[in-house]
């Protein structure tokens, strides 16, 4: 049976969980708002930026002679934990992917996977990137600029479908997809206008694509951190809960211990004062 001392430091203990993991709670609510609000602006941003694509009539031929036949496998994970089970959901299905296609070139962001792949799968060799903070627009240009050579990108995160599901899922960005996409927009053209190309069409044309692929590469980093952070406010919930089932549980130890104390040194005076009874009696 505990002592009352060892219950005490429990209720303690328990009560200091429950502050952080509360704190991290508001962490996690105030960052899914923020990325909310990231995400419905950068959709327009994107949106704006291949209607532009579409009515300058760019051809992306020239895009096709420079990009390499290679593809390359991206994995998005992060620097800590205590996100659920989404980034080893996804981590799975990346995994799977890599076994069928050895070939590709293999990138991971976040030390949480490259922990992952150094376990399960040792030998596979990956290239590691940064984890891109939100606002990071510089980092997320640096890592188009990387991935902007490969003929195709498929890119493995979290999807966030409501905050209580989260699924793991992957995007394939390509040539093909890029054309696809300014066709759909070009229909949203009202009225062509006629422009002038400097150094030349074939540039412009790279540009636009060029900024089409970051703004969905970025889309996918935020969708991604999304997830995570809705997946984490599900895993701390269940343990705030934990936790209070645990507090409760020791609190009511501690309120019988304390009752059992209380009696025993009611006893102990009660037994006191009889053998004092029992002394002044034989005085008399």
């Amino acid at each position: 049976m505990s002592s009352i001392k060892q219950i005490q430091a429990n209720i303690e203990s328990h009560l200091s969980m429950r502050d952080l993991v509360e704190v991290y709670e508001r962490m996690a609510a105030n960052t899914m708002r923020k990325i909310r609000d990231a995400i419905l602006a950068s959709r327009e941003y994107y949106h704006n930026l291949a209607k532009l694509s579409a009515e300058v009539g760019a051809d992306l031929s020239s895009v096709e002679e420079i990009k390499s036949k290679k593809s390359a496998l991206v994995l998005l994970s992060s620097d800590d934990g205590m996100y659920g089970e989404i980034m080893d959901k996804v981590f799975g299905r990346f995994l799977k992917e890599i076994k069928e296609h050895p070939a590709a070139d293999v990138y991971i962001s976040g030390k949480v996977g490259q922990e992952l792949i150094a376990v399960v799968s040792p030998r596979t060799k990956y290239q590691a990137l940064a984890v891109v903070e939100l606002d990071d627009d510089s980092l997320m240009t640096t890592i188009g600029e990387t991935l902007w050579k490969y003929r195709e990108v498929e890119i493995f995160f979290g999807q966030f479908e409501s905050i209580v599901r989260q699924e793991p899922n992957s995007r394939v960005l390509s040539v093909n997809q890029l054309e696809s996409a300014q066709d759909s927009w070009a229909g949203d053209v009202v009225a062509r206008l006629k422009y002038l190309y400097e150094p030349s069409v074939e540039k412009i044309s790279d540009k636009f694509s060029k900024g089409i692929f970051v703004g969905v590469l970025q889309q996918t980093f935020k969708e991604d951190e999304l997830a995570k952070n809705a997946s984490r406010l599900m895993h701390l919930d269940k343990a705030l809960s934990e936790i209070e089932k645990k507090l409760g549980s020791e609190q009511a130890k501690f309120g019988k211990a304390n009752k059992r104390r209380v009696s025993k040194k009611q006893q102990l005076q009660l037994a006191g004062y009889k053998a004092m009874s029992k002394i002044r009696r034989s005085y008399v």
